[in-house]
């Protein structure tokens, strides 16, 4: 309660002050227009939050050279994020630092071009679990929004998400603009779009935002790029729900949760037969979600409620169809049926996903808290552990 007291103060105080109270917070600035240029207008009065972003692996490539600068020439990276909204628009304004300006080229298959994309969850709020934030998850659908480096600006989509391979594209109702200032080397990416729409309402005083990049000078592309845990935007205009407020400020905002030795211990005893982390490689890779560089990219709540209620939140698996059963009976197209050790749920009863994890919510309390402490220290910055 004392925490939850406090992170209030912090969102009716001065907006400077973010940055220590809430590190997890980005105060919008209000404004009668929403500049689709970088660093004019309102953006120069926005407070900018510095998120960090680790990398996200999703699979292997068939190149070692390609595999061995992304696991070696990559560490963390970090963007500065402000948001400026009007009554009826909402705007993102991402800066990251770029030594070099990558653009997509559509002769050539060994460039790629510099990308960033933001997503917003469908539905969000107390009573709702924070999906997946590595493109959603099976019942929490996300918008997601990119922009390339490109002269083309047709490539600059929107999609809704469900998880891993389920990109479905929508109408585009974002106005993008991408800039590279050569001199500084530095990206500014501006995404504005209605703050309500048939896709998403995102009139309430705290929403939940995703963030990813794509450098494309070291082949990152798909779904290999720099991921950043969920933040969430303040807009002071609209109300804010205090429960809300402490439920995604757990382990967040600072202050301890629990004993990361303690949960380590928990980990190597309840988690290494399917999960690969750290050091502990034995599980076979594929047959549940990789944990390397989860606590860089996953919030303390997410991974609070995956180890109790793991079905909360189900995630598609990357590629089923790399596994398959031969003893099995095929299709009617001759295709075996995908090896079953390989899906992370089955259907259940009710004909909903299951999570084929066991739920551990027996776990004491304490015991739940230092194993999500532990969770959150796993930020491996090279991500050499393979695939994930």
């Amino acid at each position: 309660m004392i925490r939850a007291i406090c992170l209030l103060a912090a969102v009716f105080g001065a907006a400077p002050a973010w940055a220590e109270a809430a590190p997890h917070i980005i105060e919008g600035e209000f404004a009668a227009k929403v500049p689709t240029e970088p660093e004019t207008g309102a953006w120069t009065k926005a407070t900018p939050l510095t998120v960090t972003l680790y990398r996200q692996r999703t699979v292997r490539l068939r190149d070692k050279d390609v595999n061995h600068k992304l696991d070696t020439e990559l560490g963390p990276r970090t963007a500065a994020v402000k948001v400026v909204y009007s009554k009826k628009q909402l705007g993102v304004q991402v800066s990251w630092d770029d030594a070099t300006q990558d653009q997509l080229e559509h002769a050539h298959f060994d460039a790629f071009g510099d990308a960033v994309a933001i997503e917003f969850p469908q539905k969000y709020g107390m009573g709702e679990s924070l999906p997946y934030v590595g493109m959603g998850d099976i019942d929490h659908p996300v918008v997601v929004t990119i922009q390339r480096a490109h002269k083309d600006a047709s490539h600059n989509r929107q999609f809704v998400a469900a998880g891993f391979g389920s990109l479905t594209a929508i109408e585009r109702d974002t106005e993008m603009k991408m800039t590279y200032d050569a001199a500084a080397k530095r990206w500014h990416a501006v995404f504005v779009r209605p703050l309500k729409d048939h896709n998403l309402d995102l009139t309430h005083g705290l929403v939940p935002m995703g963030l990813a990049i794509w450098e494309g000078g070291v082949h990152e592309r798909g779904g290999n790029k720099a991921l950043a845990p969920w933040r969430f935007i303040r807009l002071g205009k609209h109300k804010l729900d205090p429960d809300y407020l402490a439920y995604v400020s757990w382990g967040e905002d600072g202050q301890p949760i629990g004993d990361p030795k303690k949960g380590e211990t928990i980990a190597k005893t309840q988690c290494i037969a399917c999960h690969r982390f750290a050091d502990q490689q034995v599980a076979p890779v594929g047959i549940a979600p990789g944990l390397e560089n989860i606590g860089g990219y996953a919030v303390a709540r997410y991974l609070q409620e995956s180890v109790q209620e793991p079905s909360k939140v189900i995630l598609r698996p990357l590629n089923p169809n790399r596994h398959y059963d031969k003893s099995g009976k095929r299709d009617p197209h001759g295709a075996y049926p995908n090896a079953v050790a390989y899906t992370w749920s089955v259907p259940g009863a009710d004909g909903k996903h299951m999570s084929k994890m066991p739920p551990f919510a027996h776990l004491p309390a304490d015991d739940v808290n230092n194993l999500v402490a532990y969770l959150k220290t796993i930020k491996d910055p090279l991500n050499t552990k393979g695939a994930q």
